[in-house]
């Protein structure tokens, strides 16, 4: 009985080892595996102001158009928050990526009116090192239940 539960162990061991050699040779040659953080898209709150007066103004029929416009940029625009990276993808036909390395991120900043606390909403900016874009505007952030 004492040969097989130190056989057991011995074998737990070497599977340990093996795990922990293969581990260390992924992690070496192709660094950490990059994985999903978040994704999602902006708040449609932040277009209450046009979609209030487009509704005042439905009757020209015009502004029915702008206020779907401004819909769908704000739902094609997807955040994709990754262990190593941002990706912003915007766009509804034509469609444009944006690529934020998460070490050139220097200071988060989050801002939150009156109006967007009242819904439970806040907006992040990422002051980054990048030379592209050193100001990037993020996500409308819901505070209630989503991302803390």
């Amino acid at each position: 009985m004492l040969g097989i539960a130190s056989l057991n162990t011995f074998s737990g061991l070497l599977l340990l080892g093996l795990v922990a050699k293969e581990l260390s040779v992924t992690e070496t040659s192709s660094g950490m595996a990059e994985e999903i953080v978040w994704r999602g898209t902006s708040s449609q709150w932040k277009n209450f102001g046009v979609y209030l007066l487009c509704g005042l103004f439905c009757w020209l029929i015009v502004p029915i158009f702008f206020a779907l416009a401004r819909y769908l940029q704000t739902k094609c625009k997807i955040f994709e928050l990754t262990t190593q990276r941002l990706k912003i993808t915007s766009g509804v036909f034509t469609k444009t990526t944006d690529t934020l390395e998460l070490y050139r991120v220097k200071d988060i900043e989050t801002r939150q009116p009156f109006l967007s606390r009242l819904v439970g909403v806040e907006n992040v900016q990422l002051n980054t090192s990048d030379t592209s874009s050193p100001f990037v505007c993020a996500v409308e952030r819901w505070t209630r239940g989503q991302i803390t």
